[in-house]
C-alpha cells in the first residue's frame, strides 16, 4: 500500500479529490479488505449496546405488539414513562437551543476598550445564524430531531463539512446505527470512525464523472449487509416491514476516517478511505489533513493535526465506555418494564376473572358447542346428574 512520500505532499497540496489514484490494484485490494474487517470488529463490539438500545427505542417509540404468552392476546400495554422523559427534555431542550432568534451567540475573550472584539463577535454570531437558518435549510430540523435520539439512545452524532457543490458549510445529523465506533475506544477524537451509507447508485455515478470515486465496476447493489438492531426497531416503530433499500438502487457504501501509513516513513496520517461493502473495492482516499497541519522536523513529519468531521453528543456519559453515551432508555427502561409488567398482570387477572375457565364433570350435558351464553335476568335449563350441580363445575381460582 506504499504511496512515495513527494507523490503523497503534492497531491495533498494541489488538493487532489481522491489519492486512490496514487495507488496499484494489489494495495487498493489489501486496503479495502482491511476497512472491511476492522468495521465489522467494531461492530461486534458493540453488539451488547445495539440490543438493550433496540429494547428502549421500542419501548419509547410505544411499538404495538402482540403477546403469546400466557395466551394469545393477552395483554400488552406499554406505560409511557420513557416516552414522557424524552419528550419533556426535548421540548424544554429545542426552545432553548434551537428555537431562539439566535440559536449562535459569539463570545468575545480578553479585554476589549476599543469595543472591536465585540463587534467582530456581533458579525459572527449574525453570519453563523444566517448560515445554520437560512443556508443550510435541514439544520432546525435534523438539530430537533437530535435531541430527541439524544434523550432516549443517550448519544448522536452531527457531521460537519464544506460542500464544493453546495458552496456552503453542512451539518447533518448522523444517528449511532450510522457511525459505527469501537466500544473499547478510549478517546472519541482517536477512534477509528465508520460512517455507514445508503448511497443512491445515480449519486455513485455522479461521484465517478466528477473524479470523486475511483471508477470501477461495483455490480449490482447487494442486500448483505451487517444486521443493525436499532434500525430494526426504527422500521418496526414506524410499520415499515421488510424494508429494503436495495429496491430503490442503492449501495452500501463505508467512508472510515482512520489513521494509515502508505508512505511507510513510520508515522500513520490521518485518512478518509470510502469502500464499497459488497465488492470490497477502494473508491477514494483523501487525506484528514491540509499541508498546514502538518509539522516538520526537517524533511521529517514529527506530528499531523487532523481535521475532525463528527461531533459526538452524549446525554449522559457512559459508565463502561468512554465513547457512548447513556440516556433515558438506560436509565427508566428497566422501571418501564417494571410498570409494564404489573400493569399487565392485573388486566390479566382481570381478564380471567370477566371470562372464567374451568373443569366440567362429564355427566353434565350442555348444548352442542358447550358454550351458554346468559343474559341479564335469564335462567337455563340443563340436563344434569346429581344432586347438585356444583359438584360437576369446577371454576379456576383467579386472585
Amino acid at each position: 500500500m506504499k504511496i512515495s512520500k513527494k507523490k503523497l505532499l503534492d497531491a495533498i497540496s494541489n488538493e487532489s479529490p481522491n489519492l486512490a489514484d496514487l495507488m496499484d490494484e494489489d494495495g487498493l485490494t489489501k486496503l479495502g479488505t482491511e476497512v472491511i474487517r476492522s468495521y465489522l470488529a467494531d461492530l461486534d463490539s458493540r453488539g451488547d449496546w445495539e440490543t438493550r438500545n433496540k429494547e428502549w427505542l421500542s419501548l419509547a417509540g410505544q411499538v404495538r405488539e402482540m403477546k403469546t404468552e400466557p395466551w394469545p392476546g393477552a395483554a400488552n400495554v406499554k406505560y409511557p414513562l420513557l416516552t414522557k422523559a424524552c419528550l419533556q427534555f426535548h421540548a424544554r431542550a429545542s426552545q432553548t437551543l434551537i428555537h431562539t432568534l439566535n440559536p449562535v451567540v459569539a463570545k468575545p475573550i480578553g479585554r476589549d476598550a476599543s469595543g472591536k472584539k465585540a463587534a467582530r463577535a456581533a458579525r459572527e454570531s449574525t453570519y453563523m445564524n444566517y448560515q445554520l437558518i437560512n443556508e443550510n435549510k435541514d439544520w432546525v430540523t435534523e438539530q430537533d430531531r437530535m435531541l430527541l435520539i439524544l434523550s432516549v439512545l443517550g448519544m448522536a452524532y452531527k457531521k460537519t463539512w464544506y460542500s464544493a457543490s453546495k458552496e456552503y458549510n453542512c451539518s447533518e445529523l448522523v444517528l449511532p446505527n450510522e457511525l459505527i465506533v469501537s466500544y473499547r475506544a478510549r478517546k472519541f477524537d482517536m477512534a477509528r470512525k465508520t460512517h455507514a451509507m445508503w448511497v443512491p447508485a445515480n449519486t455513485v455515478s455522479e461521484y465517478k464523472a466528477r473524479e470523486l470515486y475511483l471508477d470501477v465496476d461495483l455490480g449490482d447493489p447487494s442486500s448483505n449487509v451487517p444486521e443493525d438492531k436499532i434500525t430494526q426497531a426504527e422500521d418496526k416503530r414506524r410499520g415499515i416491514v421488510n424494508a429494503d433499500p436495495d429496491n430503490d438502487d442503492h449501495y452500501f457504501i463505508l467512508e472510515q476516517h482512520h489513521y494509515w501509513d502508505f508512505d511507510d516513513d513510520g508515522y500513520k496520517e490521518p485518512y478518509i478511505v470510502t469502500v464499497d461493502y459488497n465488492s470490497e473495492k477502494v473508491l477514494r482516499i483523501v487525506p484528514r489533513y491540509s499541508i498546514d497541519d502538518i509539522e516538520f522536523a526537517g524533511d521529517k513529519i514529527v506530528k499531523i493535526e487532523p481535521e475532525e468531521y463528527f461531533t459526538l453528543y452524549t446525554f449522559i456519559p457512559d459508565l463502561t465506555s468512554a465513547t457512548y453515551g447513556m440516556g433515558f432508555g438506560q436509565l427508566l427502561g428497566p422501571l418501564n418494564a417494571a410498570a409494564n409488567t404489573s400493569i399487565n398482570q392485573l388486566l390479566d387477572a382481570g381478564t380471567m376473572s370477566n371470562l372464567q375457565s374451568g373443569f366440567l364433570g362429564q355427566g353434565l350435558r350442555l348444548p352442542a358447542g358447550g358454550v351458554v351464553r346468559f343474559k341479564p335476568g335469564e335462567w337455563k335449563t340443563i340436563a344434569a346428574t346429581g344432586d347438585d350441580i356444583r359438584k360437576s363445575v369446577f371454576p379456576l381460582q383467579v386472585r
